[in-house]
């Protein structure tokens, strides 16, 4: 089989997201930063670890973004996502964990609301949540497009011998070619579709995980937790993909490590279930 042959057949739909400022956001637009508009039930997420400084608490996570599931409905060609109530994402930018340890569970976090939109209100940061980690409030506007897995997702999934080495080493170039895609962009956050990987593949790494797994140094498992492993992490897949945001009106810059970005993935069964309470992040940089 082709290459091209092949990944005609690996077409995901992705969302991509792009923000600017916008002074007549209404409550529960699609939004990034600002106050999120929440239930007056909600209890705000706080998670306990240990800073750059050595110091471990309990700290509030920072308010990310917000997704308005309505504006995504008719973009959303593959019928992932709900066809309303909002999501909420969020993450503890003082500790800034990777994801690849069990404890970092509880550090990033999403919350799904399909209640009555009446019953939403911009909601107050909580007091000990540090003013570096207000972020300002950006509009998001989102557009649809097919995306493909980057190569090392690819040959995790790709059995061995299907494909030539020469196949191979033109992976990148067939795949941007499949895309029309010239030239990616530099940042890219998006929902659905392929993680744009920086360092690894990280499906294996969620499924390792969250089973107990830490995965921030070579570990030595059992053959038979291997395979099973491997074979559970198929099961995953990405939810968001939050690049460097910036905004020129605000003189602002919310860049995770050295480029890096934040990686939400879901199993494919959680994500059905609405249970996006599931969720695991991984977070990457140059």
């Amino acid at each position: 089989m082709k290459l091209s042959e092949l990944l005609s057949s690996l077409y995901q739909n992705t969302l991509e997201c792009t923000f600017s400022k916008d002074a007549t956001l209404c409550k529960g637009a699609s939004k990034f930063g600002g106050k999120p508009d929440l239930p007056a039930d909600f209890d705000w997420y706080y998670y306990e670890g240990k800073d750059f400084h050595d110091v471990t608490k309990s700290r509030p996570l920072a308010f990310l973004l917000q997704i308005n599931c309505e504006e995504l409905h008719l973009l959303d060609a593959d019928g992932c996502l709900p066809d309303k109530g909002i999501l909420y994402f969020f993450y503890e930018m003082e500790t800034q964990t990777w994801g690849f340890d069990p404890a970092d569970a509880g550090s990033a976090r999403v919350y799904y609301y399909d209640g009555p939109k009446e019953e939403l209100a911009s909601t107050e940061f909580p007091a000990d949540l540090a003013p570096d980690f207000r972020f300002p409030e950006l509009r998001i506007r989102f557009s649809s497009r097919w995306d493909l897995p980057s190569c090392e997702e690819f040959l995790s999934d790709c059995p061995e011998g299907v494909l030539t080495e020469e196949e191979l080493d033109n992976y990148e170039v067939e795949r941007q070619a499949a895309l029309n895609l010239p030239d990616l962009p530099d940042t890219v956050t998006k929902l659905l579709g392929f993680a744009d990987v920086i360092q690894n593949e990280m499906r294996e790494e969620c499924e390792r995980v969250t089973n107990g797994v830490y995965c921030g140094g070579r570990v030595s498992l059992p053959e038979e937790d291997r395979v099973r492993f491997a074979k559970e992490s198929k099961q995953w897949r990405l939810l968001l993909q939050l690049d460097t945001v910036e905004s020129e009106a605000d003189a602002f810059e919310l860049m995770f490590g050295d480029c890096g970005r934040l990686y939400f993935y879901i199993r494919e069964a959680d994500l059905k279930a609405r249970a996006f309470d599931r969720v695991w992040m991984i977070s990457q940089c140059y």
